[in-house]
C-alpha cells in the first residue's frame, strides 16, 4: 500500500527481503510441477534395469541422459522429482491446515484471554515437539 514520506511523496512500502525470495521459490516449485510434462527429460515411470543407479550424465552414447542420475529401478530421478505433485499437495495442505488451526487458537486465546489463553498456550507448549525452544520467556 502506498504511503507518504516526510517530503509528501508517495512511495511503495518495501517488503522484507525474505518475502520475494520465498515467494520465488514457491513459484518455481509450483511451476515445475505444473510444467513437468513439458520440461521433464523422461517419463518418471519408465524403468530400465540396465540403467539402475546410473551416474548423472547430460549426454550419453545410447541416447539416455540422467541429469541427476537414476534410481535403483533405472528411472530418471529428475523426472520423478518434477512429477512430485502429490508431495506438493500434501505439503501445501499440511501448512494450510496447521495455519488455520494456529490462527483459530490464537484468535480464541486473544478474545477470551485469562485462563482460556493460559490453557491454550500450555496445551500448545506441551504438544510442541521442540519444547525447550518454544517457551517464549526463556
Amino acid at each position: 500500500m502506498p504511503r507518504a514520506d516526510p517530503a509528501g511523496r508517495l512511495r511503495l512500502s518495501t517488503a522484507p527481503p525474505a518475502l520475494p525470495f520465498g515467494g520465488g521459490l514457491v513459484l518455481i516449485v509450483v511451476l515445475s510441477a505444473v510444467l513437468a510434462p513439458v520440461i521433464a527429460p523422461a517419463d518418471p515411470l519408465d524403468a530400465d534395469i540396465q540403467f539402475r543407479l546410473h551416474r548423472p550424465t547430460w549426454s550419453a552414447e545410447d541416447g539416455r541422459r540422467f541429469p541427476i542420475g537414476a534410481d535403483a529401478q533405472g528411472r530418471d530421478v529428475l523426472s520423478r522429482i518434477l512429477y512430485g505433485r502429490i508431495s506438493l499437495f500434501v505439503g501445501l495442505t499440511s501448512v494450510l491446515l496447521g495455519g488455520m488451526v494456529g490462527v483459530s487458537l490464537g484468535l480464541v486465546a486473544g478474545y477470551l484471554g485469562g485462563r482460556w489463553a493460559d490453557a491454550i498456550i500450555a496445551w500448545r507448549m506441551c504438544s510442541s515437539p521442540f519444547r525447550s525452544s518454544s517457551w517464549p520467556w526463556r
